[in-house]
């Protein structure tokens, strides 16, 4: 079950390696962080009201919370794969540094767990009764707290692209990803 950025952990040999394995992590992660934010991108950011079962929600949400769900299993393999190499990292202090700090925020990234539970009650409603009020909590947790979480993650994968910069041959270098503003991309705005 991937949404196609899942990140096997790192099998290298050699410093080169290991280079190259954080390169290509610090691409997946945006690119995955960018797929979660268009999957919300002008949703209400509240559960749907009157939800009591999985058939009264569309295809649609049903979609969201299932893609929401692959990307979830996706970053936490990115997570295990920055926390197995933070302690051996190569390319000097300011990778370490920046290695460091991006585990510290996928530690703190727990809101997406959301999209596991709810992709289950969706699945196996009968395993999750009363199902309207596990869909209803379990809704409000993710949409109280992915963003900043996930803006968090992201931030310091940013300053591991570009600590490792200084590691990569200049021709494996590539632009810093872009940053996320500081509001939800839900309807509204801010939260």
């Amino acid at each position: 079950m991937t949404a196609g950025f899942w990140m096997p952990l790192f099998t290298g040999r050699t410093d080169a390696d290991q280079v190259e394995y954080m390169r290509t992590l610090v691409l997946k992660l945006d690119s995955a962080v960018v797929a979660m934010v268009e999957v919300f991108r002008n949703t209400s950011g509240v559960p749907l009201s009157g939800a009591n079962s999985p058939s009264v929600l569309s295809a649609r949400e049903k979609g969201r919370w299932t893609r929401c769900r692959l990307l979830h299993l996706d970053l936490q393999t990115i997570g295990e794969a920055v926390g197995s190499l933070k302690d051996s990292v190569v390319g000097g202090p300011a990778v370490a540094r920046t290695m460091a700090g991006l585990s510290e925020a996928f530690e703190e990234l727990v809101a997406t767990a959301e999209c596991d539970n709810l992709g289950s009650m969706i699945e196996a409603p009968d395993r999750w009764q009363p199902w309207q009020s596990n869909y209803e909590n379990s809704a409000r947790n993710f949409y109280k707290d992915w963003y900043p979480q996930l803006r968090n993650v992201h931030e310091a994968d940013r300053g591991l692209a570009r600590a490792l910069l200084s590691a990569l041959p200049p021709s494996r270098q590539y632009p810093v990803p872009a940053g996320l503003p500081r509001t939800p991309p839900i309807a509204g705005g801010a939260r």
